[in-house]
């Protein structure tokens, strides 16, 4: 929910400050990993995922840059029944970061892609 509003919110400030607009979706790397037990989680994931493939190719004639973040293991409420569980599996090479994420992090990369996006090279 906080992503969401965040990205809302940057996205409105770009399009009210300039013509160039790029969306950020935060969704999961559950969009393509597989876990029988969280399927309606990663149901959800893939859904969002999509969403952002179908905004990026209806956008890109546009000129504007849709993004997807995929985030993995993250701090969270949600999170933190499973914790112990995940960091085991992370310090056993799980992860290439050996740790739990931060919202903050994720919000960071958000707000760079908003506001520092990366346009594609147009051939002159």
């Amino acid at each position: 929910m906080v992503g969401q509003v965040l990205v809302t919110g940057v996205r409105r400030g770009i399009a009210e400050a300039t013509s160039y607009c790029s969306i950020v979706s935060i969704t999961s790397t559950n969009a393509i990993g597989v876990s029988i037990a969280r399927s309606e989680y990663c149901t959800s994931k893939y859904s969002g995922s999509m969403m952002s493939k179908l905004f990026a190719s209806r956008l890109a004639s546009e000129d504007n840059a849709v993004y997807e973040i995929r985030d993995g293991f993250i701090e969270t409420d949600m999170t933190a029944p499973s914790k112990v569980k995940y960091n085991a599996l992370i310090e056993g090479g799980l992860t290439v970061t050996k740790r739990f994420g931060t919202p903050d992090e994720i919000a960071l990369i958000a707000v760079l892609q908003a506001f520092f996006p990366t346009r594609p090279v147009k051939p002159s």
